[in-house]
């Protein structure tokens, strides 16, 4: 955690995000027995790490917004149908944002994985990425074969001299993709605000941090 804590010092673990959140529901007066949940999180099965967070809420498990890097690629049509998963009276719960690996030594972008013997890259979309922004070459108006890693390469291609001019690029394309999706999530929460009507909304955006 201390190794974590250089790079994101207010970085909490995944069982004090938990106790937050009950917290922060209990706050808003929100009755988690009556709340479903979704996520837009990058679809590595690193990320299951938040599985804990299924026995808060009423459903069984959450309702998946994202793809590849954590982007909302399930779109305005994706939100209508959790929209329509709420309980009467009830409420959701949206947890989004991009994750980055961080391995023993501090390295920002890798993990060594479960029964791996060499590190792999984390976020291996957003690592394709930054690799794509830094050959210097535009990408694709549009790849049928493989849309959503294009659009991940757009976006970062867009902010290619903030962040190969970052002291960590991993870490600045990694934070571009979170802001990108912070406001995809609450641009699509406005055009269904209507869905939500009579139900509470309550987001919890960040880095999801895997070690």
């Amino acid at each position: 955690m201390e190794v974590i804590k250089q790079h994101y010092p207010e970085a909490v673990t995944i069982r004090s995000l938990a106790e937050r959140i009950i917290r922060d529901l209990n706050a808003k007066d929100l009755s988690i027995s009556k709340t479903i949940w979704a996520t837009s999180l990058c679809a590595d099965e690193v990320n299951n790490a938040v599985n804990i967070f299924s026995v808060l809420f009423a459903s069984n498990g959450s309702f998946n917004l994202g793809g590849i890097s954590g982007l909302p690629f399930i779109g305005k049509t994706g939100l209508l149908a959790f929209a329509s998963h709420i309980p009467t009276n009830g409420g959701a719960f949206i947890l989004y944002g991009p994750h980055i690996g961080v391995t023993n030594d501090g390295t920002l972008g890798v993990i060594r994985r479960e029964e791996q013997d060499a590190d792999s890259s984390c976020c291996g979309s957003i690592t394709a990425g930054l690799e794509a922004a830094k050959s210097g070459e535009p990408p694709l108006e549009f790849d049928r074969i493989d849309p959503q890693q294009n659009r991940v390469e757009q976006i970062l291609f867009e902010k290619r001299e903030i962040i190969l001019n970052a002291p960590n690029p991993m870490k600045a394309a990694t934070e571009v993709i979170y802001n990108r999706t912070h406001q995809r999530i609450h641009e699509m929460i406005e055009l269904t605000k209507d869905s939500f009507k009579g139900s509470r909304v309550y987001t919890m955006g960040g880095i999801l941090i895997n070690s």
